[in-house]
């Protein structure tokens, strides 16, 4: 198309004048796409039909479509390349790039996180252990443009809200001095995902293989390699594991910390060879990964735009205020506290077929006080604060009788896959001492 090969044209001029340097592309690129104003002029349906109507395409890059739904090369260069990303679901990948450049939300939405990575333990040059901290998070609108800087400067997750979604990408091709591309996971896991050797990727197909024929048979192997695995194929062993071993409806409810005795046995061998502190770093970090990909198969059976909103912003986020910020970015004429009550009391009427749940939100008997407890708590209150909002709801009632209640109310929130981020772990002992705060559960 045109319109991209005078882009590529007019950003190949003004990198080769300051000497193909990658460190000035980033603000060049975004310099190129700002002046090109395209989102509003090209949509997703022109570059389909572009692609449909015609027999010679540039030189594909990514023909395969690696990266998004459909890939698409618009230009390229010995140096970078322009690039069409569609986007048909969601996604919370938190990684960085082995590559310099801007993308720009050409159509749609997006949520755009970023991340600070603080290093506790290099286990190889490929596999660390360590703290990963949520920076910022914007909600980018269409037009939007952001920078793109190699390595751990730029650690982030697109999450794309609407469907389809259309990103455009300019970037260099891989800079040797930004490897490895490094992906992160919940409770600081970060590994190169590009890069297994060829023993473990065999022992983990043998071990597939054998589970197809028996459990039992799978599970004595299983633990003879965990027996002596290096860290990196423990960790894959027991991914692939523990989908052997789906939780009971309760214990998924309320996010019960057991595990089944089959895989404990696992976990135990791991914990001998490689230490308790690593191995449940990666069981939390699975319940973690395991509770976002329910909440995306939810998100993606809900059609209504309020409800997917609040989903993607509750999968992204981390704390009550950044989710009640960007309610307020995206509806400013509503209250942000009002928004996420009359949402959260809608999904709960809702049931998504197949699913285990009693509703979107888990909670089968959600009502009147529920909302009372999740209010005060959106508001900052304590948990004795809830328990006076009852009180003062139902006066006939029983004071502690009621105070009971919000112990359950508030184990129901904390145990929501939907809900945690917006509350409190509500720790019985806890609550029931009016000076302990609660902590928020792990």
């Amino acid at each position: 198309m045109d319109v991209f090969r005078k882009l590529g044209d007019r950003l190949e001029t003004r990198w080769r004048a300051r000497d193909y340097d990658e460190r000035a592309f980033p603000t060049l690129a975004a310099a190129v796409l700002n002046e090109a104003a395209l989102a509003g002029t090209v949509d997703a349906l022109d570059l389909l039909r572009w692609v449909g109507r015609n027999s010679v395409l540039p030189a594909q890059l990514d023909p395969n479509s690696s990266f998004g739904d459909m890939a698409l090369t618009l230009y390229s260069t010995p140096g970078f390349y322009v690039s069409a990303l569609f986007w048909l679901n969601s996604s919370t990948a938190i990684h960085q790039h082995s590559f310099s450049g801007a993308f720009q939300v050409l159509v749609g939405s997006s949520l755009h996180t970023q991340y600070q990575f603080t290093e506790q333990r290099s286990v190889n040059s490929r596999f660390r252990l360590g703290r990963l901290a949520v920076q910022r998070v914007d909600l980018l609108p269409t037009g939007a443009i952001r920078t793109i800087v190699s390595g751990e400067r730029h650690i982030h997750s697109l999450f794309h809200l609407e469907h389809p979604s259309v990103s455009l990408i300019v970037r260099t091709h891989n800079e040797p001095t930004a490897q490895p591309q490094w992906s992160y996971l919940p409770e600081g896991i970060s590994y190169d995902p590009f890069h297994e050797n060829y023993v473990s990727r065999k022992k983990r197909e043998a071990l597939r293989v054998l589970h197809a024929c028996g459990s039992e048979v799978a599970e004595t192997e299983a633990r003879e390699m965990l027996e002596t695995a290096d860290l990196r194929l423990t960790w894959d062993l027991l991914n692939d594991c523990a989908d052997w071993f789906q939780p009971s409806a309760i214990e998924k409810r309320y996010d019960i910390a057991a595990v089944p005795a089959g895989f404990e046995s696992l976990l135990e061998v791991a914990r001998r060879r490689q230490g308790a502190e690593a191995i449940d770093r990666f069981v939390r970090s699975h319940r973690e990964v395991r509770r976002l990909h329910d909440l995306l198969a939810i998100r993606q059976s809900l059609t209504r735009p309020e409800y997917r909103f609040l989903l993607g912003v509750l999968l992204n986020v981390t704390s009550p205020a950044m989710v009640l910020d960007l309610l307020r970015q995206r509806y400013p004429d509503r209250d942000p506290i009002a928004e996420v009550l009359d949402r959260v009391q809608e999904l709960a009427s809702t049931k998504v077929l197949g699913a285990r749940e009693p509703n979107v939100v888990g909670i089968a008997d959600y009502d009147l006080e529920h909302r009372i407890v999740l209010e005060r708590r959106l508001r900052g209150g304590t948990f004795d604060e809830a328990v006076r909002d009852l009180q003062q709801m139902f006066p006939d009632e029983n004071p502690e009788d009621l105070r009971h209640l919000a112990i359950d109310i508030s184990q129901d929130l904390a145990g929501s896959a939907l809900l945690r981020t917006l509350v409190n772990d509500p720790n019985p002992a806890n609550a029931q001492n009016p000076s302990a705060a609660v902590a928020t559960r792990a």
